[in-house]
């Protein structure tokens, strides 16, 4: 622009080293660094949309832009030019754009692009050097078909995108926002305050300090910085990524409380417990450092995290804490270590992640607390590794999970306890296979699970909750183990399972009582012989209510007890078969009403 408001004319030949345009910048005139002997590095975030002029620049080195360049004003005769980032939505470059650019050896093509000169791409191939095109294969072959460089071309899809307001840095030709850290080099202009050790200093404060990219500096004064400790919401306003070095153990636990700008951060490896990101809203991606040490990612840690799309799990980690990731939107993978150290999932700490895909928990695990993955719609599987520590599974862990069609458990597994509603609304889960060792499965377990057609509890259970097959409509037959040592079927256990057709009791079993309404509404069953249970001596109230194709049942004359309205509606009961006399079943019947149809024949001391 030739506008008088341009804040920039002429760096001319001694100007400064580096610039960095963003939206403050209002523009510049056309010329404004070509002929400059100092500049070496143009970054461009904002304020224009094109890449100004840079002719017979000899230091320059780099040109990266991360807003959305249209286009160039022309770059030539710049032969220390190594790298050329620049994204944006242009379609082409001119023919000369890079006349004499012989050293160009990191080159960015965005998609938009869908022509090019032989000159970059020839320098690029000359000096053995990187193309990155934004697309894929497919996309970028009119583009390359013709080409004959030397150049590597790699191809990059949306599934890992160019952020505004990071820097790519290319190494073993892989794009990375995490370059290593000079001792000492960092965002400029923190305010610092020196440590009781006299020897090391922490970050109190942005000074004057206004980068986008903040970079803490492994060293201040020749000293280390070891922590963070500024004002919270300070840098609310203009902080979109964040490099904390490995020299920093500690980070106030506010520090990025709902930074919405936030968009990726790198973590020191040297942390042990993670700050909070909570309500930032914008965050993609988060690197917690090689070789990290962080053993707690903290209560509410990434809390209401919408964009953020994947998080690997550090090995060193042993605690995932409450709400940690709950309301991460966006979230379709967790990532953990073949050498995890993870023992606790704590309540409700991926809850309400609707993008999850899939959920696989290490050996290492020994909890997954209540409501730990809850309404996680999209999830598909849940897989325990083998020889896993998992004793416990808490109320709701995976209450909800609608797509969820796949349950393993592992070998080797010693699960002791499935928590009230674990497994309840799994509407598409097709089997379940229990594993031997567990002794306790809590209230509705299972309820709702309307895909399953069949189900074994092993002799190992002890405890069985109410309801805990409930409304399990595609049920067609369960088994139970032989030697279940289990007292009770228990209350509601098979209520309105509508396809149960049959059901083993097992060999040697201990059940003294059919719970009421343990079979109520199961409108498949056509039969029952419950001599099958040895020890049976109470049915309670309605328990086989509303079984409308029950035809002829087998009462043993051990039941000395029955409840109220046990045959309900049970329309198509013509006969019942007991094993005792007339007078026993008085006994047993009582004066209750048992809900017994007029036409209904009982059949005294049967023996078949």
């Amino acid at each position: 622009t030739t506008d008088e408001s341009a804040i920039v004319k002429y760096l001319g030949t001694d100007g400064y080293d580096s610039f960095v345009i963003d939206e403050s910048t209002p523009g510049f005139y056309t010329y404004a660094f070509s002929y400059n002997s100092n500049l070496k590095s143009l970054k461009i975030t904002g304020g224009i949309n094109y890449v100004p002029t840079l002719y017979q620049c000899p230091a320059l080195k780099e040109v990266h832009a991360t807003n959305d360049i249209k286009g160039f004003a022309g770059i030539g005769q710049c032969p220390a030019l190594e790298s050329l980032c620049v994204q944006g939505s242009y379609t082409k470059y001119s023919y000369d754009t890079f006349d004499s650019c012989t050293s160009l050896r990191e080159f960015l093509i965005p998609v938009s692009v869908t022509d090019t000169t032989f000159s970059p791409l020839y320098y690029v191939g000359q000096n053995k050097g990187s193309i990155y095109y934004m697309g894929d294969e497919e996309t970028g072959k009119p583009l390359f078909q013709y080409m004959n460089t030397d150049a590597t071309i790699c191809y990059y899809t949306e599934s890992k995108p160019l952020m505004p307001g990071n820097w790519w840095h290319f190494v073993d030709d892989v794009p990375t926002l995490w370059p290593p850290i000079p001792e000492g080099e960092g965002s400029k202009g923190l305010k610092y305050q020196i440590n009781d050790d006299l020897a090391s200093y922490t970050v109190v404060g942005y000074g004057t300090c206004s980068d986008s990219n903040l970079v803490i500096p492994a060293t201040y004064n020749d000293m280390p910085v070891t922590a963070i400790k500024i004002s919270q919401g300070i840098g609310r306003s203009f902080v979109e990524t964040v490099v904390i070095p490995d020299s920093v153990t500690y980070v106030q636990p506010s520090q990025f409380y709902d930074y919405q700008k936030l968009r990726s951060v790198r973590l020191s490896a040297n942390l042990t417990v993670t700050p909070l990101f909570q309500g930032c809203t914008a965050l993609e991606e988060v690197d917690f450092g090689e070789n990290s040490r962080i053993t707690e990612i903290c209560e509410e840690a990434f809390l209401d995290c919408p964009s953020l799309l994947r998080i690997d799990i550090p090995s060193s980690v042993v605690t995932i804490g409450y709400r940690a990731f709950a309301y991460c939107d966006s979230l379709r993978e967790v990532g953990f270590a073949e050498n995890a150290c993870l023992e606790l999932i704590d309540e409700y700490a991926f809850t309400n992640c609707p993008s999850l895909l899939g959920i696989d928990i290490p050996s290492s695990v020994i909890t997954v607390g209540q409501y730990a993955f809850e309404d996680c719609g999209a999830v598909e599987h849940v897989a325990f590794a083998d020889n896993s520590r998992l004793e416990s599974i808490g109320r709701c862990a995976f209450y909800g999970l609608s797509s969820l069609v796949s349950l393993d458990f592992g070998e080797n597994s010693i699960l002791k306890t499935i928590g009230v509603c674990a497994f309840g609304y799994c509407t598409a889960l097709e089997e379940i296979n229990l594993p031997d060792g567990l002794t306790t499965i809590d209230n509705s377990a299972f309820t709702h699970c309307e895909a399953i057609t069949t189900i074994r509890i092993p002799s190992s259970v002890t405890t069985i909750g109410s309801s805990i097959l409930a409304y399990c409509s595609n049920l067609r037959s369960a088994v139970f183990a032989d030697g279940s040592p289990l007292a009770a079927i228990s209350y509601s256990m098979f209520e309105d399972c509508t396809s149960l057709e049959s059901v083993d009791f097992g060999e040697n079993n201990r059940f003294a009582e059919v719970g009421s309404y343990a079979f109520s509404g199961c409108t498949s069953l056509v039969s029952m012989d419950l001599r099958e249970i040895e020890n049976l001596t109470e049915i309670g109230s309605y328990a086989f209510s509303g079984c409308t194709s029950l035809t002829s049942i087998i009462i043993p004359k051990t039941v000395t007890t029955m409840g109220y309205f046990v045959f309900e509606n049970c329309t198509s009961l013509t006969d019942i078969y007991y094993t005792g006399t007339e007078a026993e079943w008085r006994v047993s019947a009582g004066t209750k009403n048992l809900g017994l149809a007029a036409n209904i024949t009982i059949h005294y001391n049967f023996t078949e």
